[in-house]
């Protein structure tokens, strides 16, 4: 706030605090519903969470459940590992 009204800055993260705490209502988020086209998407994707470049043991019951559901839709399985020195790790969701 300066000098009494709300200031808008780049940090914004659309959280609708502002919204919320505006003891006049002068503050407004318009939400635009938008739907998504998703007849092109395809495949299962699982995060494979990891620690030191090692898997964590529930991406392995993520993908088992990803495989179920994957083999319902006739599709692929996906696993994302994301870090440094993931390399056995990522192998070893290759299998």
């Amino acid at each position: 706030m300066e000098d009494g009204y709300p200031v808008f800055l780049d940090e914004c993260r659309l959280c609708n605090a502002c919204v919320e705490a505006c003891p006049e209502d002068a503050i407004a988020i318009k939400e635009i519903e938008k739907e998504a086209d998703v007849s092109e998407y395809t495949g299962v994707l699982v995060y494979a969470e990891q620690r030191s470049g090692v898997v964590h043991p529930v991406a392995y019951e993520l993908l088992g459940k990803g495989r179920e559901l994957a083999d319902q839709l006739g599709e692929d399985l996906y696993a994302v590992v994301i870090g440094k020195g993931i390399d056995k790790g990522a192998e070893e969701l290759a299998v």
